[in-house]
């Protein structure tokens, strides 16, 4: 039920949500509900919980105007059930001029020392770069890629040449997005992230933005209003 009342809130003030860390055993409820919205994502059998899983889903205010006219769904060893991309065009028959659009969302390897963790990362960012084509007009790529904004690491150094060669840049907040306990001390970093092709010319008319929505049910945020700053414990529910 938290897991629906989480996606039923997103779903209300989002059009588009991109999902990580989703169980297979979360799906049912789910099914049944969000009505209109068409969902699309890739899992793993319910025992391998630590590989989690990711879905997008694309609310009916979208569906109005776009189809998913094509999917990626990771099926290797590295992506199944942390890689996921769709592709939104105008709908058939539509006589509008609209833009066609990818979304992908991903859900790297957590883990930011260890050699065999950041070749996993590596790996399943060649996935995205490499098998994912660059085939629309506005292309976005976000999720938890557990590569710290602002770190220097061998997977980061990637993603930055990665991203240099699809021509795709941040959308920065300030707000750091998990929050653990450590000892006594909360510690938190910045490891959700979101990019997009989107030119400077381009952003005189439109910019892209992130900011962490403190009413989400169940998050940090919505524990301390929003006032991550003032976290003083963080305990799993």
């Amino acid at each position: 039920m938290k897991t629906l009342n989480y996606l039923e809130y997103l779903m209300k003030i989002f059009d588009i949500a991109c999902i990580t860390e989703a169980r297979t055993h979360n799906l049912d409820e789910i099914r049944h509900s969000l009505k209109g919205c068409e969902r699309i994502g890739s899992f793993v059998a319910k025992d391998c919980t630590a590989e989690a899983g990711v879905f997008i889903l694309v609310g009916p205010k979208v569906l109005l105007h776009y189809d998913i006219v094509s999917s990626y769904v990771s099926e290797t060893a590295e992506g199944k059930g942390r890689i996921v991309s769709i592709v939104l065009g105008p709908k058939t028959g539509s006589r509008e001029a609209r833009s066609t659009c990818r979304i992908t969302c991903a859900y790297l390897k957590s883990g930011d020392s260890a050699q065999a963790v950041n070749m996993r990362k590596i790996t399943q960012m060649e996935e995205i770069f490499h098998k994912i084509p660059r085939d629309t007009d506005f292309e976005f790529l976000g999720g938890d890629l557990n590569i710290k904004y602002g770190k220097k690491s061998k997977a980061s150094d990637k993603l930055e040449e990665f991203l240099q060669n699809r021509q795709m840049s941040e959308a920065v907040q300030e707000q750091h997005t998990f929050y653990r306990m450590h000892g006594a001390e909360v510690t938190s970093s910045h490891i959700d992230r979101w990019f997009s092709n989107i030119t400077p010319i381009q952003e005189l008319l439109v910019e892209a933005s992130a900011t962490v929505v403190t009413k989400v049910p169940y998050t940090v945020a919505s524990y301390c209003k929003g006032q991550m700053d003032h976290a003083v414990a963080v305990h799993p529910k």
